[in-house]
């Protein structure tokens, strides 16, 4: 057996059980090996096009080990955590969509992914500490720069972003829901019910910068779409969730004819809607249609394109398995919207 042959051997069983463990020079190798460092770089190069080892610039070699099932050690950081007790979680938890997430990966795991939720200082993530614990690989939910996304993809670590707007660039892996496409099928079936004078209100998406102007201009191209003006009351910028009552009689109040159709962004601000048209002794759907493209919730006063976060934790499972077998596989995805008919289109 050749000296390349030898290395190779060894080398490829060590990296297949020391995953994430940071390689030794060439020269350390060569060393060891007593081997020509050119010999070493042939075998280096061979382990990494198979797969075994992967390199990140300004940091070395990494060793990405054997290829993981479901048996994984995943840390859960970021803004929409928050402290509570559920999910067995040690006095640290998380809200309803978090909770959600979390079922997700455990149905997706079968029961096997085990998760810490991790302190998110300032908008950091402290690679040391996830390191020390072992962790395989991170899920990011909630608001993180860009910067922050090089250091970690710089880091070598695998992570993938949960619901993370395509709009704000994203680096690193992410797993969101199609809200444009489910804005755009939802002008769809209201026009397909023959509505034609269509408003959409927003409100829900201004947390994140540029991200209603993004909303907005696939909201105008849907319009166009299906062949619908664009007018005045298409579209009903509102900032503050308490004015929407008085804008809505206000448009059901107009001399000219008022919206047949109501593109909302969130289930409060459709249910709202249907309110206020009701009062006014409209029929629903007779007379006015609502429907709702971003809804959370199990409240079945409007039909909706519905977000289960049981679905986006089986998602990010799934793509952060892959990465952290792949670090370079591309994992983004984007996770169709199911409608619910609740008898208001």
């Amino acid at each position: 057996m050749t000296k390349f042959d030898n290395i190779y051997n060894e080398l490829r069983e060590r990296f297949s059980n020391a995953r994430g463990d940071k390689l030794p020079s060439r020269t350390e190798l060569a060393k060891e090996f007593n081997a020509a460092p050119a010999t070493v770089s042939n075998v280096l190069r061979k382990l990494k096009d198979e797969g075994y080892i992967h390199t990140v610039p300004g940091k070395g070699s990494f060793a990405v080990g054997a290829r993981f099932g479901n048996n994984l050690q995943l840390g859960l950081v970021g803004s929409y955590l928050q402290s509570t007790d559920s999910y067995g979680l040690k006095q640290e938890t998380v809200n309803h969509v978090v909770g959600g997430m979390i079922q997700g990966i455990k149905k997706a795991s079968d029961g096997q992914c085990a998760i810490s939720i991790l302190d998110y200082q300032e908008g950091r993530c402290d690679l040391e500490t996830m390191r020390a614990l072992k962790l395989d690989g991170l899920i990011i939910a909630g608001g993180i720069s860009g910067d922050e996304q090089q250091r970690i993809l710089r880091s070598g670590f695998p992570a993938v972003l949960a619901n993370y707007p395509a709009v704000m660039a994203p680096v690193l892996p992410f797993v969101d829901f199609d809200n444009t496409n489910a804005i755009r099928r939802a002008v769809k079936m209201l026009c397909e019910s023959g509505r034609r004078r269509i408003t959409f209100i927003p409100i829900g998406c201004f947390s994140v910068s540029g991200y209603e102007r993004w909303i907005w201009e696939k909201y105008v191209v849907a319009l166009a779409e299906y062949g619908v003006p664009y007018s005045e009351n298409s579209y009903m910028d509102v900032a503050d969730r308490a004015l929407i009552p008085l804008l809505v009689d206000k448009l059901f109040s107009r001399e000219e004819l008022p919206p047949d159709g109501f593109v909302c962004w969130d289930q409060k601000v459709a249910s709202e809607v249907v309110r206020c048209a009701k009062e006014r002794g409209l029929s629903i759907p007779d007379d006015v249609s609502v429907v709702c493209t971003c809804d959370t919730s199990d409240d079945n006063s409007c039909s909706t394109f519905f977000q289960s976060s049981d679905e986006l934790g089986a998602a990010l499972f799934n793509a952060l398995r892959e990465r952290i077998n792949d670090p370079y596989a591309d994992v983004s995805t984007f996770i169709e919207l199911p409608y619910r008919d609740h008898g208001t289109i």
